[in-house]
């Protein structure tokens, strides 16, 4: 999404782009974070539910930066990356939502995880 965005997205945009690569480079590192955590069964329940939180918020912000920025667009060109970059980001949340059901399936009323995946 960074790298798509940062290469469609017309000059009149680029600075709302900055707060949201911020964003999706936080949400990146925490993704990161809870994929290896899990795949090594280091984090608890709540490390894992707070990281995800982390990322939905992060990946919140990103959507919200783009709407503001979408109320301020002029070009049609503008208009479609922006509406492109708002649709990815509310499909990340769907899948965050099920990464989240994931979480509380492997750990399953105990605080030992079941069969995590590796990969």
């Amino acid at each position: 999404m960074t790298v798509v965005g940062r290469a469609l997205l017309p000059e009149s945009l680029r600075p709302c782009w900055g707060p949201a690569t911020d964003f999706l480079t936080e949400c990146r590192d925490n993704l990161v974070r809870l994929k290896t955590g899990l795949a090594h069964r280091e984090l608890t329940r709540e490390e894992a539910l707070a990281l995800q939180y982390r990322v939905r918020t992060g990946i919140g912000q990103v959507r919200g930066t783009l709407r503001q920025a979408n109320r301020s667009t002029q070009g049609p060109d503008s208009a479609c990356v922006i509406e492109r970059l708002i649709s990815t980001s509310e499909m990340i949340l769907i899948l965050l939502g099920w990464t989240r059901q994931g979480i509380e399936q492997l750990f399953a009323d105990t605080e030992q995880t079941l069969q995590c995946p590796t990969r």
